[in-house]
């Protein structure tokens, strides 16, 4: 009952940061729009839209570099918006550009965090850009493309104050990120996973334009914003075919709901607008709970903005739900037959980046320092686990488990059972019992971190489990992700991505984020 409260109050959370950022993002537009004598609708849509993205950033804090970072989205925004304008006269230069730098984004992931972070950025800059009508392409790119760059610029500033001043405002800080030592880096053998996810994006996106193309003539962007969407998030094959399904019933259920509240609200309406922010916030609440209606949500919400702009689209769901379906089968196929990304590679990595922060808040804690900041990144990586856990758990439930054997989705298990005395742990002023319970517990943190850095080692958890709550639930629970490792141990002979111990696999395999997913 405890974890359902609290993960209803981050949905809260979530959706007000997200509609505080989106308001702030579209008064700027407005006012500019105004100002410059552009058009309002394309720069409105670009600011919302921009923020509603930039919003649902996770995987590690996206705005260190601050004004760098800002520059770099503006700039992308204005790339984005010149792609989308030589779409209609170049169709094949335009996709070619979208594909190039959707390709690159990815495959340059393997370049630290940094990389990691700008390439994050590119899909929501080029989603924005598809999601926008007009794209600005009424009166040219040019002086177009310069407002855009503006909006997205001050977006990213809207976002980034409400996320400082949102915690100060309920009197909370966080310290600056305490460094956790890092470990060997095992070899690599076969292609990284940054480069299979770039061989697929680039290949279903460029099957996504042809087909979209050729099949639903203007309306090729539902194709591929679907392909895109669904392939950004690869947790392995299981996932993506899941993924594919919530995807495709997701926008039809949202083009339906869309659909029947333009019969019953005026687009043009106060009413109208209310029931469009009313949605966003349901989207922003829904982002990181449930993809399916996160979906439905969105498409709800980019059905309502067409509406309210002009551009009618109830004549257009049956073109729409077969280019949705196109575009999900598209990237489903790609994900499953073109360099695929192990499942088993997939888990490994992000328990790794839940240990990583796991070691980093039991060294916060247990230097007396505050550990808000930590706490909050552990639970971002614990979320990315679940995330994928889903395939595992469907797998084991349909077809059991041998006895004796482990199974993958009680790695996840023994992850989720360790969130409930983490938040306790926290809640003290000090760790509970002798310091030795502490130690013993970062000691056996750090031997399953090695053990998934090099799976040949030995595990050896020989310490000695702690004798008082919440310390002792945490050695339990840890204690059954170790007895749990052996489950991963066969996928280990596969190809494998990077060091298992480089703490960005979350924003490298999923975007967003996404839970940013739209």
């Amino acid at each position: 009952m405890r974890h359902r409260s609290t993960s209803l109050m981050r949905a809260v959370r979530d959706a007000l940061t997200a509609m505080c950022a989106v308001l702030l993002a579209l008064a700027t537009a407005v006012a500019l729009a105004h100002l410059v004598g552009s058009p309002v609708a394309p720069l409105a849509v670009s600011g919302a839209a921009a923020a509603f993205m930039l919003s649902g950033q996770r995987g590690g804090d996206p705005w260190r570099g601050g004004l760098a970072s800002a520059a770099a989205f503006a700039v992308l925004m204005a790339a984005g918006t010149w792609i989308t304008w030589r779409m209609p006269c170049q169709p094949i230069v335009g996709a070619g550009l979208f594909v190039a730098l959707m390709t690159v984004s990815v495959w340059a992931r393997r370049f630290g965090a940094r990389a990691v972070r700008l390439g994050a950025m590119v899909p929501r800059a080029l989603l924005v850009a598809l999601m926008t009508p007009h794209g600005g392409a009424a009166r040219g790119w040019w002086p177009a493309g310069c407002w855009v760059a503006v909006i997205g610029f001050a977006a990213f500033w809207w976002v980034h104050a409400v996320r400082w001043a949102g915690p100060r405002m309920a009197g909370r800080s966080g310290p600056a990120r305490r460094p956790v030592a890092p470990l060997p880096q095992r070899r690599s053998v076969g292609l990284l996973v940054s480069t299979r996810a770039a061989v697929q994006t680039g290949v279903a996106l460029t099957a996504a334009f042809a087909v979209g193309h050729q099949l639903f003539a203007h309306h090729w962007q539902w194709t591929v914003v679907t392909a895109l969407v669904v392939g950004l998030g690869r947790g392995g094959r299981g996932d993506l075919a899941l993924r594919g399904v919530e995807r495709g019933a997701g926008a039809m259920a949202g083009a339906l709901l869309a659909a029947g509240l333009a019969v019953v609200v005026h687009p043009h309406g106060t009413l109208g607008l209310v029931v469009i922010f009313a949605v966003l916030a349901t989207a922003a609440g829904f982002r990181a709970r449930s993809y399916a209606l996160f979906t439905a949500t969105l498409t709800t919400l980019m059905s309502l903005l067409h509406e309210y702009f002009g551009h009618s689209a109830a004549h257009l769901l049956l073109i729409r739900f077969q280019a949705v379906a196109v575009g999900a089968a598209l990237a489903v196929a790609v994900g499953w037959f073109v360099a695929p990304v192990r499942a088993g590679e997939v888990l490994r990595l992000r328990l790794t980046a839940a240990l990583r922060a796991l070691a980093a808040l039991l060294d916060a804690h247990h230097s007396g320092t505050p550990v808000d900041v930590a706490l909050l990144r552990f639970e971002r990586a614990a979320d990315a686990v679940e995330s994928v856990a889903r395939p595992h758990r469907i797998y084991r439930r349909l077809l059991g488990t041998r006895r004796g054997r482990p199974h993958r989705a009680d790695l996840a298990d023994a992850l989720h059972d360790c969130r409930a005395p983490v938040r306790a742990l926290t809640a003290l002023g000090a760790v509970p019992g002798h310091p030795a319970g502490a130690a013993g517990t970062a000691a056996t943190v750090t031997a399953l971190r090695h053990w998934l850095a090099d799976p040949g080692t030995a595990l050896g958890l020989r310490h000695a489990p702690a004798a008082e709550w919440p310390l002792a639930d945490l050695d339990a629970a840890l204690a059954r992700l170790g007895r749990a490792l052996p489950a991963l141990a066969p996928r280990q002979a596969q190809p494998a991505a990077r060091s298992a111990d480089q703490a960005e696999p979350d924003a490298e395999l999923k975007s967003s984020g996404s839970r940013d997913r739209g």
